[in-house]
């Protein structure tokens, strides 16, 4: 195969996990002599990033569940440009993507790249009353016939979005393959004294995300030291009011600052020396990855696909229970031992480079080139 040729598909490029990711991805596929084809759902590119010999096409087409629903003729549009580009294989991200995708009924292999533990696939988890919960059942019910019509394999970014990928669809339809940064841009030379306790946290400040958590941490850190402490959170979202609200009643408004969406977030990453983290659920946790690049021991609650990551002790510690004072005292007591934070430091940085994305996309074009040949032996 002398050009292989992928075609990459998702919502948008807003500030996210997922978008960073596939965009770290095509790059990297594109020094590889990999062509791309990058369509996006809406033209909203939030991400600092050059697009330089990557092909971008914008449509606005959605997927129709409704059969007796006509196509618009952007959905034409998209079909005949995929068409045009003579695609090996297309890989998907986020289920929108992956809907309109499958609506193309196309004979090409597919990657549907697992971000999270997709609710569709989970219609009634919460009740069978819900309206919304029918609306998902008929999505799966649909995305379930559509799926018949393409060879598709799921590409699992953890052990716990794979298990739940397997006690949803029957054979060997899963791949196995953790997420991947660009390790280089993360690594930074600066030296912490830990005379200020500098945290760190990133992500959209939703329900999920436990920043509400995150303020409790630090105030009963505040408590067991006279040292300064400073959190920075990066990233927005509905929930802001609300962590305001609750920084201003603990008075800690000296003490936490909430930055927004940043492009650059490896700059707050190399002056800070911890990352704290408190999601509910984590599908994998791109940025532990990134913080332990730039040499930041990880504290973070159980994500459950997050487990993938912490090695207890080593590079950081993970937390079945949401205590704030044992995640507090853990914190201290690493900072309050030199010798142990520059050993955890220096560890973090060198099990961050197993997950370097070049080596990721070597990978990854084998699974695509594997799939393809079976796709080709099967016709």
């Amino acid at each position: 195969m002398s050009n292989l040729k992928v075609v990459h598909i998702i919502p948008n490029l807003k500030m996210g996990g997922a978008e960073r990711l596939c965009l770290d991805i095509i790059q990297a596929l594109k020094d590889e002599g990999v062509s791309v084809l990058l369509v996006l759902l809406e033209d909203k590119i939030e991400h600092d990033v050059d697009l330089d010999g990557i092909e971008v096409f914008h449509t606005s087409a959605r997927s129709i569940i409704n059969p007796f629903k006509k196509h618009s003729s952007e959905y034409i549009k998209f079909k005949e440009k995929v068409l045009n580009f003579k695609p090996d294989i297309v890989h998907t991200h986020l289920f929108e993507a992956e809907m309109l995708w499958k609506s193309t009924m196309f004979n090409i292999p597919t990657i549907f790249h697992i971000h999270d533990n997709i609710k569709v696939f989970s219609p009634f988890e919460k009740g069978i009353s819900k309206k919304n919960s029918w609306f998902k059942f008929l999505e799966k019910k649909y995305y379930l016939t559509l799926l018949k019509k393409q060879t598709t394999k799921f590409l699992c970014i953890s052990k716990d979005t794979e298990r739940y990928i397997k006690s949803k669809f029957k054979g060997d339809c899963t791949i196995l393959l953790h997420n991947a940064i660009k390790v280089k841009k993360f690594i930074n030379n600066n030296k912490s004294d830990l005379n200020v306790i500098s945290l760190i946290s990133i992500g959209s400040l939703v329900e999920n995300k436990g920043h509400l958590f995150l303020i409790d941490v630090v105030n009963e850190l505040i408590k067991l030291t006279d040292r300064k402490v400073q959190l920075s959170i990066l990233g927005d979202g509905y929930k802001k009011e609300e962590i305001l609200n609750k920084i201003k009643t603990k008075k800690l408004g000296s003490a936490i600052r909430l930055l927004g969406k940043v492009k650059n977030p490896e700059v707050d990453l190399s002056l800070s020396d911890f990352y704290i983290h408190g999601a509910f659920e984590e599908s994998f946790g791109l940025v532990l990855i990134e913080a332990m690049a730039a040499g930041l021991p990880v504290f973070t609650t159980d994500g459950r696909g997050n487990r993938d990551l912490i090695i207890q002790g080593e590079n950081g510690m993970i937390y079945k229970k949401r205590d704030a004072v044992k995640i507090a005292e853990d914190i201290l007591s690493v900072a309050n031992n030199p010798k142990k934070y520059d050993c955890m430091s220096k560890f973090c940085v060198e099990y961050s480079k197993k997950f370097d994305i070049q080596e990721y996309v070597i990978k990854l074009i084998k699974f695509y080139k594997n799939e393809i040949s079976k796709n080709n032996f099967s016709n």
